[in-house]
């Protein structure tokens, strides 16, 4: 199931839009919970591991989210390149 955070507009959205993407070092994952009867769901961020008190919060975008803003897998924006912290 995929959802989407739209963080652009900053009187509708709060700390989390800070959240960046990092496929390797990611330290933070989104949680989801259904509300009954409502078409929308509650997102919290929970740490994967302890986070030094000033380190960038990270969390991996997805797939879908990569695939919506360049569909082609070759395209040389969503490639990476792995080195270590």
């Amino acid at each position: 199931e995929d959802w989407v955070v739209d963080a652009e507009d900053p009187a509708r959205s709060a700390w989390p839009r800070y959240i960046n993407h990092s496929r390797l070092r990611c330290n933070v994952q989104a949680n989801v919970v259904h509300l009954r009867e409502q078409p929308l769901g509650l997102v919290y961020i929970t740490a994967t591991r302890p986070i030094p008190a000033g380190r960038e919060l990270l969390l991996d975008y997805g797939e879908a989210y990569w695939e919506t803003r360049f569909p082609s897998k070759w395209d040389p924006r969503r490639l990476y390149i792995a080195h270590a912290s």
